[in-house]
């Protein structure tokens, strides 16, 4: 088991857990508050998760990662655990919340695309500042998401009538703009976990059949 998780003692947990813990804090508060601030805290919660997720993918000290050589994919594979189980953790918040607040007025499908897109999203962002030399992509990553949800939050809805984080209508603009986006990061993540070397040696191999 060590061997096969290894990655994962390289974790930064301490800044994962805070981050996880405060977002939860956020989503239990947007509970108990749902006639007032309930949405805002509930996308805050989200952004909070989301930067969890990313931090998820830190390097801070790859010393302390296996030493057996694993290949870049299955490395990134044992790392996706972190934002798989926020992910988890966001599904059963939001079945909480719409069961709470009852009546049909919540949409679960709608939070459920909106949060596993924006989860997506910042992963998908993490590994490619990961990939261009970064090892501690889950700061600006973070900065950067919850600098989005508090904008989105402040503006919406945007021109056209788009409201980007909404939680009352399945299927909408809204819920397709998350698919597409969600299916671009696990595109974008698939291509940023590719090993170099095989990377190079695809290239080589194809130059070389069109010379031929």
């Amino acid at each position: 088991m060590s061997t096969r998780l290894g990655e994962l003692r390289a974790v930064p947990w301490r800044a994962v857990g805070g981050q996880a813990l405060v977002a939860g804090v956020l989503l239990v508060a947007a509970v108990g508050l749902r006639e007032s601030v309930g949405d805002v805290l509930v996308w805050l919660g989200l952004g909070v998760l989301a930067a969890a997720a990313a931090s998820g993918l830190d390097e801070p000290s790859a010393a302390v990662v296996a030493p057996t050589p694993t290949g870049r994919r299955r490395r990134t594979a044992q790392r996706l655990l972190v934002p798989a189980v926020l992910a988890g953790c966001w599904l059963a918040s939001t079945t909480v919340l719409v069961a709470v607040a009852g009546g049909g007025t919540l949409s679960w499908p709608a939070l459920a695309v909106t949060g596993l897109g924006v989860l997506l999203v910042a992963v998908a962002a993490a590994d490619g500042m990961r990939r261009l030399g970064h090892d501690e992509p889950g700061a600006p990553v973070a900065m950067v998401v919850l600098a989005v949800v508090l904008g989105l939050v402040v503006l919406q809805p945007l021109p056209g009538g788009l409201v980007v984080l909404q939680a009352y209508e399945f299927p909408g603009r809204s819920a397709v703009l998350w698919a597409v986006l969600g299916a671009a990061a696990v595109t974008a993540l698939w291509w940023s976990t590719v090993d170099p070397g095989a990377l190079s040696r695809r290239r080589r191999r194809g130059r070389s059949g069109t010379r031929r």
